[in-house]
């Protein structure tokens, strides 16, 4: 029987007391309503209790709309509060800063900002409640409001808007949901969707506390929960900057990154371990090995072999990207219709082996009328990720449990290192950041000429590959 349920005049009623935090909103001590159900009829109360259970998913929601609309009350007199004190050239200050020893000058200031209404209210004793907000607000006695936690994501992304403006469609999703998830934990973890004004420190470690708990319980890492307090600190700053909520605690978000337990062997400091060249040859370049997999995500994963390439890179590729009449086929990575990740990823690649092979393969079989190399996965690089990534699980094509489609980029990276070195000795990583489309965060030393690469890349490219691309 639902907890809601009480009998009244032979009837089934829901009834619920109104919560403490409503009782200014709402007076009544207890919600009431018929269920329409005889006692007589449903003795034990079960169709009664299916009914109880969907009028009180209605009063949750009618407490939450309430509650919404004496935020936004609150919030437009706090605006309004913001307003006056800064049409007098002053910034709004708390009440309860106002009022500390340190901040006496401060204080007087807003004092003076007030003798006119002093006056008044002296005089004539009933004209001070017209000059009431007026007062209320130069001495800080409006109580802040600013948004709440839920509808940060949104107001961040307005913010961004022009700085986000060369992402795709797919990049923008995945920018958004990462901060709107960032948000749901944060509100999971304390239990109320407060306003910014009324979050504190408390509720910060309660926060840190509970990813603790998941990174104990083996949920996620601490390097997961670190992006999702950046996301979340940087939200909270940028907001707080750009409305000039100079009220809000600017370090409340500061020194709560989880320290991770130091990387015992490079393997391991590695998210995605590279594919061995031995691999790469007998199993996955074997006949056959990829005839499973259709043909758009099969190519792709091929054109990444000898080209180093980025998923995002691979799968966005169309046909004026590829210069396959040029005296050294290639690839030019552009920042088309997205955002690239940094202004080293717009470079040629030369296109050899496997991958030179895999690109004609794809232009054969495009119709005339599309532009797109893989329509298909077109800024889609998750799903095609996740649809290699199950064929090489269950192709048993993964060398170890923690390779991923990703790693033949690392693998392309861990070969032309060992080559420069063997071949010419060469020891730095500025010319394979060049060839990778790493962002150097140094001097910038230039371009690599294609003549260069492709001497690279032919020199260390595999040379046999499966007859069916």
């Amino acid at each position: 029987m639902s907890t809601y349920l009480m009998q009244r005049g032979g009837m089934w009623h829901y009834r619920r007391r109104v919560p403490g935090d409503f009782a200014h909103l709402d007076p009544r001590p207890f919600i009431t309503q018929s269920t329409k159900i005889k006692v007589r009829h449903d003795p034990r109360g079960v169709k009664a209790a299916l009914i109880a259970e969907r009028i009180n998913v209605e009063t949750e929601r009618y407490l939450a709309g309430v509650l919404q609309g004496d935020h936004a009350a609150a919030k437009a007199r706090y605006d309004d509060a913001v307003r006056r004190v800064r049409a007098l050239g002053l910034n709004w200050v708390g009440l309860g800063v106002l009022s500390d020893d340190s901040q006496i000058v401060e204080l007087q200031r807003h004092v003076a900002a007030l003798t006119k209404e002093i006056a008044i209210g002296r005089a004539n004793p009933s004209m001070a409640a017209t000059y009431a907000p007026q007062v209320a607000a130069v001495l800080g006695a409006v109580a802040p409001a600013t948004m709440r936690i839920s509808e940060m994501p949104a107001a961040f992304e307005e913010l961004k808007e022009i700085a986000s403006s060369n992402k795709s469609p797919a990049q923008k999703k995945k920018w958004k949901a990462f901060r709107e998830r960032s948000v749901k934990y944060f509100i999971e973890a304390i239990g109320e969707d407060k306003d910014l004004s009324a979050v504190g420190h408390d509720d910060v470690r309660t926060y840190v506390d509970w990813w603790k708990a998941g990174i104990k319980a083996g949920k996620w890492t601490a390097g997961y929960a670190n992006k999702d307090f950046g996301s979340l600190g940087g939200m909270y700053k940028k907001l707080r900057k750009h409305n000039r909520w100079d009220h809000l605690d600017q370090r409340l978000f500061d020194d709560i990154m989880i320290e991770q337990p130091k990387v015992q062997n490079k393997e391991e400091k590695r998210k995605w371990p590279a594919f061995s060249t031995e691999f790469i040859q007998t199993k996955l370049l074997a006949d056959g090995a990829f005839d499973k997999l259709n043909a758009q995500a099969r190519r792709a994963f091929f054109v990444m072999i000898e080209t180093g390439m980025r998923p995002e890179e691979v799968v966005n590729l169309r046909r004026g990207h590829i210069c396959r009449d040029h005296n050294i086929p290639h690839l030019e990575v552009k920042a088309e219709d997205r955002e690239v990740k940094t202004a080293n990823s717009i470079r040629d690649i030369p296109l050899v082996g496997v991958s030179l092979a895999a690109v004609d393969a794809a232009l054969a079989d495009l119709r005339e009328d599309e532009d797109r190399l893989f329509p298909n996965y077109y800024d889609n690089a998750s799903g095609w990720s996740a649809t290699v990534g199950k064929h090489l699980r269950v192709n048993k094509l993964k060398e170890t449990g923690r390779h991923v489609p990703y790693s033949i980029r690392h693998s392309f990276k861990t070969r032309l290192r060992k080559y420069m070195l063997d071949r010419n000795g060469y020891r730095g990583d500025e010319l394979l950041d060049l060839m990778m489309g790493h962002d150097q965060g140094k001097e910038d030393y230039g371009e690599i000429d294609l003549e260069q690469k492709l001497e690279w890349t032919l020199d260390m490219m595999f040379k046999e590959w499966p007859r069916n691309l």
